[in-house]
């Protein structure tokens, strides 16, 4: 029987269909939390919440993220070894001048949100709006338990300029899924 119609494409695919559970689309007459979770959102803007409005004297563009040394962006909290905490390419969405004065901080919280280890981040002479922290691994390990959830959350300010981004992380030993 072919699959000619988009009632039937739809019937194959199960789209339209929701047995078992919500779907992947993005449909706002789901919880906040569940749109979150399903990444229908924004790095540093959470599901529920608007965009800063450009031009609106406070919207900085940049990335973030932690990683182990020398390696990629891991979705974990690695316990036991040094992890950078990157900000890239902090930027005035109004005028596109990168910000390279700024005062960048971080912050790791536990899941009642106390604070288990703080940083900083400098800027990387030369660079265009990148700041760069280490996490000291060491001293942070005793504060995590493996399988725990952990946020880190990097506040960035510059003049009139302020952002705030948070990832959260799984603690996890290197090597164990």
């Amino acid at each position: 029987m072919p699959i000619d119609t988009a009632a039937k494409r739809r019937s194959a695919s199960g789209v339209g269909h929701r047995i078992g559970g919500r779907g992947v689309t993005p449909d706002a007459s789901e919880p906040a939390a569940w749109r979150q979770q399903a990444g229908w959102g924004y790095s540093g803007i959470p599901a529920g919440e608007s965009a800063p409005e450009p031009g609106g004297g406070g919207a900085v563009l940049a990335t973030f993220r932690v990683t182990p040394s020398g390696s990629p962006a891991a979705p974990q909290l690695y316990i036991g070894p040094d992890l950078n905490v990157h900000y890239r390419g902090a930027r005035d969405e109004a005028d596109d001048t990168y910000l390279n004065a700024g005062t960048c901080t971080f912050v790791v919280e536990d899941a009642d949100g106390a604070t288990v280890y703080s940083g900083a981040c400098d800027y990387v002479t030369g660079s265009d709006g990148d700041y760069r922290g280490v996490i000291d691994g060491p001293t942070l390990a005793p504060e995590l338990a493996e399988d725990a959830y952990y946020t880190v959350r990097l506040t960035f300010a510059q003049g009139d300029y302020d952002d705030e981004r948070t990832l959260t992380l799984r603690a996890a030993y290197r090597g164990r899924s």
